[in-house]
């Protein structure tokens, strides 16, 4: 089961991973043609980028190494909290057959020592 679910995850992420386009930390702006506020040389044609353009978004924009990071961290903090309740599943049903089991010797303990009781009377 926990193989399973280690396995599920690992595929979404990797699923995510490969989902994103190469180019997606430049949609917006940038080199990949999206628009920036960068200009071009008048004699060379070459764009150049304002330190700005998209030096935030390679850290934060979408299919970014933080998002991605992030993505992460949320499937590894859903895993947590799955096996956190079956931990406490588990733990309330271990409980659960313990009580069972005490209350099983409580009644033949209690059986026991009425048969003796009786065999004293006689």
């Amino acid at each position: 089961m926990v193989r399973r679910d280690i396995m599920l995850v690992c595929a979404m992420v990797l699923g995510v991973a490969f989902a994103q386009p190469v180019w997606a930390q430049c949609r917006g702006g940038g080199a990949a043609g999206g628009g920036g506020t960068g200009a071009t040389t008048g004699d060379t044609g070459a764009f150049l980028e304002s330190p700005n353009t998209t030096g935030g978004r390679l850290l934060t924009g979408p299919g970014s190494w933080y998002s991605m990071m992030l993505q992460q961290q949320q499937a590894y903090e859903h895993w947590q909290r799955q096996q956190y309740i079956a931990a406490l599943v588990q733990a309330q049903q271990r409980a659960e057959r313990n009580e069972r089991r005490e209350k099983a010797a409580r009644e033949r303990r209690a059986d026991e020592l009425y048969r003796r009781e009786a065999r004293r009377r006689q």
